[in-house]
């Protein structure tokens, strides 16, 4: 009766199939890695970071965008620079004449109290209240009344002038200015008719073409009461041009030298700086 048989085994089989069983393995972990790796999420602060999409990149710029428009708008007010035309053909400066809401108050407060001043100090030489010749006036003016104790040296004296040349010499070149609005008018630069153009009171005083301007200059000096604060035109024949608003003297020195650069870049001249803080 034979014996049971064993069964044999060829050498490097066992290494064979071992080797069978990792390449399995790792056929099976890579299948999981690539079904898997839309889900996987890495922890922050590891691993390679994800690019940005289109979305993101295009929303980024905008912000940038806004926040570059922001600080331009703080350092340059618009009513402060110069007006620029749509289509990009015409840069102007306008004038707005002497009317403004300050000027309009004074020419209707500084008469008012002239008059009352020359009532007050003609009551005083007079020694009687003017007011008080009509009930009319007594009762509409009854508060430009002399007091008893005012005297006509010095009081009556510096009442009446005051009044006097309040009420007919400053009055109507207050009103002149109000109604008239002198000074009214516009520089411009236009690129169509390469020519540049100062319009004051319907008059034409400056017609100039481009080709005779040498450069804009920009001047500045600290100093308060003589120093010169002024963007302006230097010709080839050394003459200079002055266009500015008398508001923008009042402008800073990063607004007045931002006018001067965009002044320069759109007539394609060069751009002097006398930058003298004495």
């Amino acid at each position: 009766m034979a014996g049971p048989r064993r069964r044999t085994r060829e050498p490097g089989a066992g290494r064979l199939q071992a080797r069978r069983g990792a390449a399995l393995a790792l056929l099976g972990a890579s299948a999981c890695a690539a079904g898997c790796g839309a889900g996987f999420v890495s922890a922050p602060g590891r691993g390679a970071r994800a690019r940005p999409t289109k979305v993101q990149m295009a929303a980024d710029q905008v912000v940038r965008k806004i926040r570059r428009n922001d600080r331009n708008i703080a350092l340059y007010p618009k009513d402060q620079m110069f007006k620029i035309a749509e289509d990009g053909s015409t840069l102007r400066e306008e004038y707005g004449g002497g009317r403004s809401i300050l000027s309009t108050f004074w020419a209707i407060v500084q008469p008012a109290a002239s008059f009352g001043f020359l009532i007050v100090g003609l009551s005083v030489y007079f020694g009687d209240n003017i007011v008080e010749w009509t009930p009319l006036t007594a009762s509409a003016l009854g508060f430009l009344r002399k007091s008893d104790d005012m005297l006509w040296v010095p009081q009556g004296i510096f009442m009446t002038f005051y009044g006097f040349f309040g009420l007919f010499l400053f009055g109507p070149i207050q009103w002149y200015i109000l109604f008239n609005n002198p000074g009214r008018g516009v520089a411009e630069f236009s690129k169509r008719t390469k020519r540049f153009t100062k319009i004051v009171d319907g008059q034409v005083l400056e017609d100039i073409p481009f080709d005779d301007i040498k450069s804009v200059k920009f001047e500045w000096s600290d100093l308060f009461i003589l120093g010169k604060r002024e963007v302006y035109l230097v010709l080839k024949d050394g003459k200079s041009v002055s266009f500015q608003d008398l508001e923008a003297e009042n402008f800073n020195k990063f607004v007045l030298e931002k006018r001067a650069s965009v002044l320069s870049e759109f007539i394609d001249k060069d751009l002097e700086i006398d930058d003298d803080p004495a």
